[in-house]
């Protein structure tokens, strides 16, 4: 017969045996309890005898009852049919798998573990729980562990004590590289306004709303974090000989669409090398994708403002934002 895993090792089985004493008396002990005298087969002189009470002897528990009384002089055994005594020795060799030793379980006490895995006689992996702390682990060995135990799932190096508070999840010493989720996290709550479910770094490309125009700078970086976005940028025209357009001069291009309830965002402006009405501040407002340059509160840098010069470095806007978005 083909088996996976270890090959039971092959043996004879035998049954356990008691002799007696015997005395002038009908009431003997027996050394392993039974529920009936159907569970032995008695022997008086060597002649088996009839179980049952209309017969030779009656049996339960330890104790045994004959239907006559023995002498001295005879003799008797008994024979466990119920309780067999093994002879098999278990075959604790490794599984092999071809050709080479593949792996074997083992179980240790010294440190806890309950099973290890080895390859070759060494220890691969190790699964087991440590009494004196209560803490179940899968490491392995020589490596980090993924110990769980006492209210706490974190990498461990098998050593420090367990948590006895809510969940923790990675340790001020041994920590957790890198976590992937496909929900959110909550920080100092449960309700919904304390998840965090949305993160992304990206670039973007700042853009003037007018035509005619050519770049010699447009760099954009953005962060957001829930409904906050913070972008940077860099904007300078180059060989501006010729614009069209009318109106407020915008940058456009924001990674996304701003909040269409919250307040404006303003930003501070870092510009120079404009026509006229060089901008100082900027401004989104609800429900666009872009910013607005002001040179004051009430009056607009408009696109007609961009300066007319065939030069590199010219329109130059620097700034970081921070607005919310739906």
């Amino acid at each position: 017969m083909a088996y996976i895993g270890v090959q039971p090792a092959e043996a004879y089985t035998s049954f356990a045996v008691q002799h007696f004493t015997t005395s002038a008396t009908t009431s003997y002990t027996l050394d392993n309890p039974v529920a009936n005298e159907n569970d032995i087969a008695l022997f008086i002189n060597n002649v088996r005898q009839q179980p049952g009470s209309s017969y030779a002897y009656t049996a339960s528990g330890t104790t045994l009852t004959l239907s006559a009384a023995t002498s001295a002089s005879d003799t008797m055994y008994c024979v466990f049919i119920g309780k067999a005594v093994q002879t098999v020795t278990p075959n604790l060799n490794p599984v092999t798998i071809d050709s080479g030793t593949v792996a074997t379980f083992n179980r240790t006490t010294s440190d806890g573990d309950i099973v290890e895995l080895q390859k070759d006689g060494t220890t691969i992996v190790s699964m087991g729980v440590n009494g004196a702390v209560g803490y179940y682990q899968f490491y392995p060995t020589g490596s980090v562990a993924i110990r769980g135990g006492g209210d706490d799932i974190r990498p461990s190096n098998n050593t420090g004590a367990n948590r006895d508070n809510l969940t923790d999840l990675g340790d001020s010493t041994v920590r957790w590289r890198n976590l992937y989720l496909g929900g959110s996290v909550y920080l100092g709550g449960t309700g919904s306004a304390n998840a965090l479910d949305d993160y992304e770094e990206g670039t973007w490309t700042p853009v003037y709303n007018a035509t005619g125009i050519t770049y010699s700078s447009q760099q954009g970086k953005y962060t957001k974090i829930g409904d906050i976005v913070i972008v940077s940028l860099s904007i300078a025209t180059s060989d501006t000989t010729s614009i069209s357009g009318s109106g407020t001069l915008n940058i456009t291009g924001l990674p996304f669409t701003s909040e269409s309830t919250n307040p404006r965002a303003v930003m501070a402006v870092l510009s120079g090398r404009f026509n006229s009405n060089q901008p100082n501040y900027g401004l989104v407002k609800q429900s666009t994708s872009a910013i607005e340059l002001r040179n004051d509160f009430n009056t607009v840098t408009q696109i007609s403002d961009i300066a007319v010069v065939a030069a590199a470095n010219q329109n130059v806007t620097e700034a970081v934002l921070i607005y919310n978005v739906s």
